[in-house]
């Protein structure tokens, strides 16, 4: 039982180890199927152009299955002020790796303005902090293996970003660097160069069509460019009847493939669950991802906008 445990704390530490150096199979920030409904997440630029204030949580676990797979809790809460010229919000995110705990905290900014009668445009800024532990105490003391011969370890790295948004009511383009500084995480393990935080350019974008008086469709892409990593491509088509049920299929190249399902319970409340399965060598051992948001809206009295929100 000890030696199980030993190996699949090596194997989430090599995650973990990958994951900070950007390797092929692992990823430094959040990764979501459900990433068109928080656009937040990756471009301080989006918070306050929906014209409400919003709070939407996000569970996801992923590779089930596997022993040491990323858990993920997301809380995103944005929200116009100043008569809706600026826009203000806070991301929350928590990630778990095996023994590796990551909590992000930002504060999101953005001045949103007018470029013709129906095209609008966003610029933000975002800066926060991180805290990274990593524990492995209980597994130190029963090998002699280099690997584990350090103690509890924790790590403070403030960061910042910035993001362009351009919108309209029927389509979204946007790009973003969310986090400019590239710190390192030698302090975590002890071991030289083990790893940093790389610059991540994101690209964002989504139409919606009108099909007829009862159906809708929104196709919408994800872009992630980053150093010594390929390129990262999601691509997902919604269709969406009656404004109430939104049913979805993503497609992340040479990845992974997902279903989407998402329900507008009220003007104010949309649920959501997504499934996604591995399509490389990690569906031998994964169940595939699951993921769960809720969001909720407040909508202000004297903001005239269109219910239910399409992005």
């Amino acid at each position: 039982m000890i030696k199980n445990n030993i190996r699949s704390l090596k194997i989430v530490l090599i995650l973990f180890a990958t994951s900070i150096t950007v390797n092929t199979f692992a990823q430094q920030d959040v990764m979501l199927t459900q990433y068109s409904s928080a656009l937040q997440l990756t471009n301080p630029a989006y918070v306050g152009t929906s014209g409400r204030l919003n709070v939407t949580g996000i569970v996801r676990n992923q590779w089930m299955g596997f022993e040491g797979a990323p858990k993920s809790q997301v809380l995103l809460i944005n929200s116009p002020f100043l008569r809706h010229k600026f826009g203000l919000g806070l991301t929350f995110i928590r990630d778990e790796i095996g023994p590796t705990k990551n909590t992000l905290l930002y504060l999101n900014t953005a001045y949103n303005f007018n470029l013709t009668s129906r095209l609008k445009m966003s610029m933000g800024l975002s800066g926060g902090f991180n805290i990274n532990k990593l524990d492995v105490s209980s597994f130190s003391a029963v090998s002699n293996d280099p690997l584990l011969n350090f103690d509890n370890q924790t790590q403070f790295t403030p960061n910042f970003g910035t993001g362009i948004y351009l919108y309209s009511a029927k389509f979204y383009l946007g790009i973003s660097t969310p986090k400019l500084i590239k710190n390192t995480y030698d302090e975590l393990t002890d071991i030289p160069s083990s790893g940093s935080e790389e610059q991540h350019l994101f690209i964002i974008g989504g139409y919606l069509f009108k099909i007829n008086d009862t159906w809708k469709a929104k196709p919408s892409f994800s872009v992630k460019m980053v150093k010594g990593a390929p390129l990262s491509v999601d691509m997902t088509a919604n269709v969406i009847y009656q404004d109430k049920i939104w049913l979805g299929l993503m497609y992340r190249y040479g990845d992974a493939v997902g279903f989407i399902f998402q329900y507008q319970v009220s003007d104010r409340i949309r649920a959501g669950y997504s499934y996604d399965l591995p399509l490389t060598e990690m569906r031998k051992n994964s169940a595939g991802s699951h993921e769960i948001l809720i969001s909720y809206d407040l909508i202000f009295k004297d903001k005239k906008i269109v219910t239910p929100r399409y992005f």
